[in-house]
Protein backbone atom coordinates (compact mmCIF):
# COMPACT_ATOMS: atom_id res chain seq x y z
CA UNK A 1 0.00 0.00 0.00
CA UNK A 2 1.28 3.38 -0.74
CA UNK A 3 1.17 6.25 1.96
CA UNK A 4 -2.13 7.62 2.66
CA UNK A 5 -4.35 4.99 0.45
CA UNK A 6 -7.87 4.29 0.31
CA UNK A 7 -8.58 0.50 0.45
CA UNK A 8 -12.14 -0.87 -0.34
CA UNK A 9 -12.57 -4.24 1.08
CA UNK A 10 -15.00 -6.87 -0.41
CA UNK A 11 -17.08 -7.98 2.58
CA UNK A 12 -19.30 -11.48 1.87
CA UNK A 13 -19.49 -11.71 5.72
CA UNK A 14 -18.07 -15.01 6.16
CA UNK A 15 -15.02 -15.65 8.33
CA UNK A 16 -12.22 -14.78 5.92
CA UNK A 17 -13.55 -11.40 4.80
CA UNK A 18 -14.60 -10.30 8.38
CA UNK A 19 -11.01 -11.62 9.71
CA UNK A 20 -9.66 -8.94 6.84
CA UNK A 21 -12.06 -6.03 8.28
CA UNK A 22 -10.42 -6.80 11.68
CA UNK A 23 -6.89 -7.13 10.26
CA UNK A 24 -7.03 -4.26 8.51
CA UNK A 25 -8.94 -1.73 10.84
CA UNK A 26 -6.14 -2.82 13.30
CA UNK A 27 -3.38 -1.97 10.85
CA UNK A 28 -4.63 0.86 9.51
CA UNK A 29 -3.16 4.00 10.49
CA UNK A 30 -0.55 2.17 12.69
CA UNK A 31 2.82 2.57 10.71
CA UNK A 32 2.97 0.42 8.40
CA UNK A 33 1.05 2.75 6.12
CA UNK A 34 -1.85 5.30 6.65
CA UNK A 35 -5.58 4.21 4.64
CA UNK A 36 -9.05 4.73 4.59
CA UNK A 37 -11.01 1.23 4.69
CA UNK A 38 -14.70 1.26 3.32
CA UNK A 39 -16.00 -2.21 3.43
CA UNK A 40 -18.52 -3.31 0.34
CA UNK A 41 -21.13 -6.17 0.22
CA UNK A 42 -22.77 -7.50 -2.74
CA UNK A 43 -26.44 -8.50 -1.60
CA UNK A 44 -29.27 -9.69 -3.21
CA UNK A 45 -31.16 -13.01 -3.36
CA UNK A 46 -28.30 -15.62 -4.88
CA UNK A 47 -25.46 -13.77 -4.08
CA UNK A 48 -22.70 -16.10 -2.19
CA UNK A 49 -23.37 -13.07 0.74
CA UNK A 50 -26.93 -13.91 0.27
CA UNK A 51 -27.25 -15.68 3.90
CA UNK A 52 -25.88 -12.83 5.72
CA UNK A 53 -27.55 -10.26 8.09
CA UNK A 54 -26.99 -7.20 6.39
CA UNK A 55 -27.76 -5.32 10.00
CA UNK A 56 -25.00 -7.67 11.39
CA UNK A 57 -22.42 -5.93 9.17
CA UNK A 58 -23.16 -2.64 9.35
CA UNK A 59 -23.10 -3.00 13.17
CA UNK A 60 -19.78 -4.52 13.11
CA UNK A 61 -18.44 -1.71 10.07
CA UNK A 62 -20.44 1.41 12.57
CA UNK A 63 -18.58 -0.11 15.56
CA UNK A 64 -15.07 0.11 13.90
CA UNK A 65 -15.79 3.27 12.27
CA UNK A 66 -15.48 1.73 8.72
CA UNK A 67 -17.90 3.10 5.98
CA UNK A 68 -20.43 0.27 4.94
CA UNK A 69 -21.76 -0.16 1.12
CA UNK A 70 -24.58 -2.29 -0.02
CA UNK A 71 -24.94 -3.27 -3.77
CA UNK A 72 -27.48 -5.93 -5.04
CA UNK A 73 -26.84 -8.25 -6.96
CA UNK A 74 -30.17 -9.04 -9.66
CA UNK A 75 -29.00 -12.80 -10.58
CA UNK A 76 -32.10 -14.99 -11.01
CA UNK A 77 -32.56 -18.62 -10.16
CA UNK A 78 -33.43 -19.39 -14.05
CA UNK A 79 -29.89 -17.81 -15.43
CA UNK A 80 -28.31 -18.30 -11.98
CA UNK A 81 -24.71 -19.85 -12.60
CA UNK A 82 -21.14 -19.14 -11.08
CA UNK A 83 -19.28 -17.27 -13.89
CA UNK A 84 -22.08 -14.50 -14.71
CA UNK A 85 -22.70 -14.53 -11.15
CA UNK A 86 -18.66 -13.99 -10.18
CA UNK A 87 -18.44 -11.36 -13.14
CA UNK A 88 -21.35 -9.61 -12.02
CA UNK A 89 -20.22 -9.46 -8.60
CA UNK A 90 -16.76 -8.33 -9.23
CA UNK A 91 -18.30 -5.35 -11.44
CA UNK A 92 -20.16 -4.37 -8.52
CA UNK A 93 -17.66 -4.24 -6.27
CA UNK A 94 -15.12 -2.84 -8.80
CA UNK A 95 -17.68 0.25 -9.46
CA UNK A 96 -18.22 0.41 -5.55
CA UNK A 97 -15.10 0.92 -4.98
CA UNK A 98 -13.93 3.58 -7.58
CA UNK A 99 -17.60 5.77 -6.30
CA UNK A 100 -15.77 5.45 -2.61
CA UNK A 101 -12.71 7.08 -4.17
CA UNK A 102 -10.65 3.61 -3.83
CA UNK A 103 -8.68 1.69 -6.86
CA UNK A 104 -7.74 -0.84 -4.13
CA UNK A 105 -10.17 -3.67 -3.79
CA UNK A 106 -8.87 -6.18 -0.70
CA UNK A 107 -10.17 -9.60 -0.58
CA UNK A 108 -10.31 -12.27 1.91
CA UNK A 109 -8.55 -14.96 -0.19
CA UNK A 110 -6.32 -17.17 1.85
CA UNK A 111 -3.58 -19.79 1.59
CA UNK A 112 -5.88 -22.56 1.21
CA UNK A 113 -8.02 -20.57 -1.44
CA UNK A 114 -4.89 -20.02 -3.67
CA UNK A 115 -4.24 -24.08 -3.73
CA UNK A 116 -7.26 -24.96 -4.46
CA UNK A 117 -7.44 -22.89 -7.39
CA UNK A 118 -4.04 -23.78 -8.72
CA UNK A 119 -5.38 -27.62 -8.48
CA UNK A 120 -8.86 -26.18 -9.93
CA UNK A 121 -6.91 -24.78 -12.86
CA UNK A 122 -4.47 -27.75 -13.24
CA UNK A 123 -7.73 -30.41 -13.73
CA UNK A 124 -9.67 -28.31 -15.59
CA UNK A 125 -8.03 -26.17 -17.49
CA UNK A 126 -4.80 -27.64 -18.02
CA UNK A 127 -3.11 -24.73 -16.35
CA UNK A 128 -0.70 -24.40 -13.13
CA UNK A 129 -1.48 -20.87 -11.88
CA UNK A 130 -3.67 -20.05 -8.75
CA UNK A 131 -4.22 -16.92 -7.50
CA UNK A 132 -1.63 -13.95 -6.80
CA UNK A 133 -1.03 -11.92 -3.96
CA UNK A 134 -1.59 -8.57 -6.01
CA UNK A 135 -3.13 -8.58 -9.27
CA UNK A 136 -3.12 -4.89 -11.11
CA UNK A 137 -6.46 -4.57 -12.95
CA UNK A 138 -5.81 -2.62 -15.22
CA UNK A 139 -8.60 -2.83 -17.85
CA UNK A 140 -10.89 -2.20 -15.05
CA UNK A 141 -8.51 0.65 -13.18
CA UNK A 142 -8.37 -1.32 -10.06
CA UNK A 143 -5.68 -3.43 -8.03
CA UNK A 144 -6.23 -6.16 -6.40
CA UNK A 145 -4.95 -7.36 -3.08
CA UNK A 146 -5.22 -10.49 -0.70
CA UNK A 147 -3.84 -9.16 2.70
CA UNK A 148 -4.39 -12.85 4.24
CA UNK A 149 -2.87 -14.93 1.43
CA UNK A 150 -0.18 -16.96 3.43
CA UNK A 151 -2.52 -17.40 6.13
CA UNK A 152 -4.08 -20.94 6.26
CA UNK A 153 -7.78 -21.57 6.87
CA UNK A 154 -7.60 -22.79 10.15
CA UNK A 155 -5.36 -19.78 11.20
CA UNK A 156 -8.57 -17.59 10.02
CA UNK A 157 -11.14 -20.30 11.65
CA UNK A 158 -9.51 -20.14 15.08
CA UNK A 159 -9.70 -15.90 15.15
CA UNK A 160 -13.20 -16.17 13.73
CA UNK A 161 -13.80 -18.58 17.01
CA UNK A 162 -11.76 -16.27 19.42
CA UNK A 163 -14.15 -13.18 18.44
CA UNK A 164 -17.55 -15.40 18.23
CA UNK A 165 -18.42 -14.69 14.44
CA UNK A 166 -21.32 -17.01 13.55
CA UNK A 167 -20.38 -19.42 10.89
CA UNK A 168 -22.36 -18.56 7.62
CA UNK A 169 -22.37 -20.80 4.42
CA UNK A 170 -23.02 -19.85 0.86
CA UNK A 171 -26.81 -19.86 0.16
CA UNK A 172 -26.39 -20.27 -3.99
CA UNK A 173 -28.40 -23.40 -4.83
CA UNK A 174 -25.45 -23.97 -7.84
CA UNK A 175 -22.47 -23.62 -5.65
Amino acid sequence: LHKETHVALALSGGKDSLTLLFFLHAMKNRGLANFELTAIHVSGEYSCGAGVNQQYLRAICHELGVPFIVKESFQTLEKLECYSCSRERRKLLFDAAKEAGSTTIAFGHHRDDHVQTLLLNLFHKGEFCGNLAKVNMERYGITIIRPLFYASEELIKDFSKLHGYCRITCQCPVG
